[in-house]
This record gives C-alpha cells, structure tokens and sequence, in this order.
C-alpha cells in the first residue's frame, strides 16, 4: 500500500479557513441574487401596473359597448428602454375582444385574494411570439349611463431589460466577492506564515545542533500553543542523554569487568603450557571462562534491561505460559543434567515486559543452588 505524503499544515488551515468563508460568500451570494431579482420584479411590475391603469383611465361605454382608443404614447412612456417592447390586449365585459393584440394569451387565471397593491391584478410570465414576457393581468371596473362592468386590461412587457439589469447586479456581486476571497485568502496565508515562524525557527534550532549536543532547547519566546512540544523535545532530550550514558557505562563496565578474567585466564594459559600435567591448571581456566560468560551474559542482560527501561510495550501475561516456555528452552540442560524435572504451574496473570518476565525466571532456574 503506497504511503501518503505528509500534509501541509499551511495549507490544511488555510483551507479549514477560507473554504468556510468561501461558501458563506457563495450562499451570500446567490441571496443576494435572489434579493435583486425580486426587487427589479417588483419596481417593474408596478410599472406594468401603472400603465394597465392608464390604459383603464381611457375606456369608455358608448351605448351598451365598451370602447377605448389607446395611443402608442400611453405605453411608450413605461417603457423602459429602446430594447423593451410593450403589448397589451383588453377584453370586455362578455369576453369579447376589445383592442390591442388579439393574439396575445388571454388570461385564464385566478386574481389573488391577498396582493401587495391596491388592484385587482395579477403578474405571472407567458411565452409570446417565441419569448417570454412578463403580464399584468388588471380587472378595472367601468361604469357608464347604459351599462356598467368589469374589464380585464392585460399589459405585457419583453425581458430584456429586467435580464439586463440583473446580470450587471450579479456580474458586480460577484465581482466584489472574489475580490473579497482573495483579500481572505491573502490575509489567512500572511497570518498563517507568521504564526508558522516559531516552528520553523525550531527546525532551524534543532538542525544546527551538533549531533552530541542533547541539551535542553531553550525557546523563551515560543508560543504557549507550542510550549508542550518544546516541553516534549526537552523530556526526549533527557531520555536521550540517560540511554546515552547508560551506554557509556555499560561500555566502561564491561571493558573493565572482562579485562581482570582475561588477564588471569592469559596467566593460567601460560602456567599450563610450561607444566605438562595441567589438569588442575585447565580446571581453572574452565571455571575461569565460566566466569567470563557469565559476566558476560549478565552485562549483555543489562544492557537489555536499560534498553527496554521505560518503554511502554507492557502487556497482559500468563505467568505458567512463560514458565512453560522457559522449560521448554532449558530442556536440553535438563536432559544433560539427567534431572528429574516436573513443572506444577498454575495460572497468574500481570503486566510486564515479556522478555525481562522469561529474562527472571530464566536466572532463577539456572542459578546454584546455594546461592537461594
């Protein structure tokens, strides 16, 4: 399984912190957005409305018919632009077509009860002449000497300028909001760096080091946020210098303990080859190198045991199984003893190191007798 690479911590908080922000302005945004829209419908359906009630204001009765003459220059005034174009249609009381567009859609709706403007008006979009328009569908009331009734003047006018508009509104929100994540971004990744100094002065510090030198840092100015790992530098320091000396005396030890039995096993040789019968010379000399080894296996069991020294690699063991299996190892002892050996175990669980466990009793099978 491929390792992964290690993870920018500047890049990781800068992205736990803009992106957050980021998605705040997106949201930010697209309300904004919706806000505008529903602000530029408003401002240009009472503008639709207005010019369905200037419309109303011209229709008259002329016996039992209703009758309207409409000039271009009642609607040229709403509109809002050369690009806008206006179209109405007004229908009377039985239905009939009035004047306007005939063809524009006739409405088949239903007024709404509750409306933010003092009319019987309704605003809805239709599809007309291949593109869709925004209508005000206004019920206006004349009354006359003959007859009296309700007619529906229906104001239609082309999106081109609400569309217009509020892409600009858009176009400049988003501008102002990438401008305004890229001044988040720039300050997050200055802020960042600067509170990244003291780690890497830290690096700085522990690079130039001698490789001897296992003194305590000294950081006075480091951050509190950062005082634990210089506190945890430190502790490693102190471990490091007490496994270091731990070495160095075991080294010491061991180079002085073996140099006296070297030294009398060197003199036995010599007083052995200048007397032939030297049985009782090479006797010594056995006991001699006995002694060497097993000096030699108590410092190599020292070392292990200032090795081991403060690790955390305890664990749950049975007592009888580590007994069993020290057995096991020291069978052939056994048989070369021709003992009569039997293990009465029973179990006993606790938590230790597994080799310092097997290390004790092992010594404690092996040792003399009269040394109990």
């Amino acid at each position: 399984m491929p390792l992964r690479a290690p993870q920018s911590l500047r890049r990781y908080l800068l992205a736990w912190i803009v992106a957050p922000i980021a998605l705040f302005v997106v949201v930010d945004t697209v309300s904004l957005y919706r806000g505008a829209l529903r602000s530029i419908n408003t401002a240009y359906d009472r503008s639709l409305l207005a010019s369905a009630r200037s419309i109303g204001e011209l229709l008259q009765i002329e016996g039992d018919e209703l009758r309207v003459e409409v000039p271009y220059a009642a609607l040229e005034i709403f509109e809002a632009s050369n690009n806008s174009r206006m179209y109405y249609r007004i229908t009377g009381f039985g239905g009939e077509f009035v004047s306007g567009y005939e063809d524009l859609p006739a409405y088949r709706g239903r007024i709404p009860q509750k409306t933010a403007y003092p009319a019987l008006v309704d605003f809805y979009d239709v599809d007309y002449r291949g593109e869709t328009v925004r209508m005000a569908a206004l019920y206006q009331p004349v009354a006359g000497e003959d007859a009296r009734g309700m007619a529906l003047i229906q104001v239609a006018e082309t999106l081109e300028v609400r569309q217009t508009l509020a892409r600009e509104i858009l176009l400049d929100t988003l501008v102002r909001q990438a401008m305004l994540i890229a001044v988040v971004t720039l300050v997050v990744w200055v802020v960042v760096a600067r509170a990244l100094v003291p780690v890497e002065t830290l690096r700085r510090q522990l690079l130039q080091r001698h490789a001897e030198d296992l003194s305590p840092l000294d950081a006075p100015r480091v951050p509190r946020e950062l005082q634990p790992m210089v506190t945890a530098l430190n502790t490693l320091m102190q471990r490091l210098q007490r496994l270091v000396g731990h070495q160095l005396r075991f080294v010491r030890d061991a180079s002085h303990q073996l140099r006296t039995p070297l030294a009398v096993l060197k003199t036995q040789v010599q007083n052995a080859l200048g007397d032939p019968p030297a049985r009782e010379t090479l006797l010594a000399m056995d006991a001699t190198v006995d002694r060497a080894i097993a000096l030699a296996n108590q410092m190599l069991a020292l070392a292990k045991v200032e090795q081991v020294h403060g690790q955390a690699l305890r664990e749950t063991l049975n007592l009888a199984d580590v007994a069993r299996d020290v057995a096991v190892d020291l069978s052939p002892l056994i048989v070369d003893k021709n003992l009569d050996f039997e293990l009465d175990a029973h179990d006993a669980c606790l938590r230790g190191h597994p080799w310092m466990l097997r290390e004790l009793l092992e010594t404690v099978a092996t040792a003399p007798a009269h040394s109990y």
